[in-house]
């Protein structure tokens, strides 16, 4: 990785670290969203056509498109309120973190920072790419920060517990937005779900099992973690606690939960 880049992912992690301190409550519950979260076809392609808006406005603000944003928001927050949450809760924590990321890389290197721009823009606009959810509200996290600060709509250093997302719809009444499904939206989250499935059946069938019991899952690989039908996949750890004692295991594994989302078995799988 080149040097000023590794820097500026360094600065990504330090300005988490400053959330903490600062006693920010915005995170996500990642855990509860494993599970909770509904990848739902109608919120994915309104969010597909909100995030458009949005990169216009990057390009070139008026209010009208700002209106429009909102609208979609609005409509979004009413009809899907823990998936709207869940995503601005990414935003707000990681988005933010990225934001401040790419500003540090325009100050090291205009150009590194335009080609890292850049690719964040295609990234947001490939439909069939947009999952797990949690990674791309990184780039639209980013982009809300920095449409938001380059029109004054928004104290960055502003220290509060609502969310940024929240604070933007104060009196936004919900408009009728109409729904049109999105081809690559669905042909995305149907090999998204067949191949978690495929994994998943994969894991249970090659798999080793390292651990059986009554497990508390502390913490799994959030930022690309997959869950179906009580199973959770995590690349590169699994942190878990077995008869009061806490485990870290490095790899990749299939975590099989019961009926009170404890965890039961731990595979280490090959992915």
């Amino acid at each position: 990785m080149n040097p000023t880049v590794l820097a500026t992912k360094i600065i990504h992690e330090m300005f988490h670290a400053f959330q903490n301190v600062r006693g920010d409550t915005r995170f996500p519950s990642e855990l509860e969203a494993l599970s909770r979260y509904r990848y739902d076809e109608v919120n994915l392609s309104l969010k597909y056509e909100e995030n458009k808006i949005l990169l216009g406005l990057m390009e070139d603000f008026n209010l009208e498109a700002y209106s429009e944003f909102l609208a979609y928001r609005s409509s979004r927050r009413e009809k899907f309120p823990y998936e709207f949450c869940y995503e601005a809760s990414v935003e707000e924590v990681e988005g933010a973190a990225q934001y401040v990321e790419l500003n540090a890389l325009k100050q090291l290197s205009g150009e590194l920072y335009a080609k890292s721009l850049e690719r964040l823009k295609k990234r947001v606009l490939v439909a069939e790419d947009i999952f797990p959810v949690r990674v791309r509200c990184y780039d639209v996290g980013a982009i809300l920060f920095q449409v938001l600060i380059d029109n004054q709509l928004l104290e960055f250093e502003e220290h509060t517990n609502v969310l940024s997302a929240d604070r933007l719809l104060e009196g936004i009444q919900e408009s009728n937005i109409k729904t049109i499904l999105n081809p690559g939206i669905i042909e995305g989250l149907n090999k998204y779900r067949s191949s978690t499935l495929e994994m998943i059946q994969k894991g249970i069938n090659e798999g080793v099992l390292i651990e059986e019991g009554e497990l508390e899952v502390l913490g799994v690989n959030f930022y690309n973690a997959r869950y179906a039908e009580m199973n959770i996949i995590s690349t590169y750890f699994v942190w878990y606690r077995k008869e009061g004692r806490e485990n870290l295991r490095y790899g990749d594994f299939l975590i099989q939960l019961d009926k009170q989302n404890r965890g039961s078995k731990i595979f280490q799988i090959n992915i």
